[in-house]
């Protein structure tokens, strides 16, 4: 659902732009969040194919841990910029 509002935020604003081009303010944390993004995708793929599709407790741990570390992630990051 998170990708299909931040995609459809980004097509409207596209759109309505005058020049139809969409300038983004690249910062350490829109970085951090792809990167996070990218690992979580991955490893639920990989997870979802080790146990033969079934969402267990160890995926929802896994995802649990991946959040905690992307929040202090960027909290750090936020204090040294």
């Amino acid at each position: 659902m998170f990708l299909l509002g931040l995609g459809l935020s980004f097509a409207i604003s596209t759109i309505t732009a005058s020049n139809h081009r969409l300038s983004l303010q690249s910062d350490g944390t829109v970085t951090l969040t792809f990167i996070f993004l990218m690992i979580s995708i991955i490893m639920s793929l990989v997870l979802a194919f080790l146990f033969q599709f079934r969402i267990t407790k160890v995926h929802g741990v896994a995802l649990l841990c991946l959040y905690a570390c992307f929040i202090v992630s960027v909290a750090i990051c936020t204090i040294i910029s």
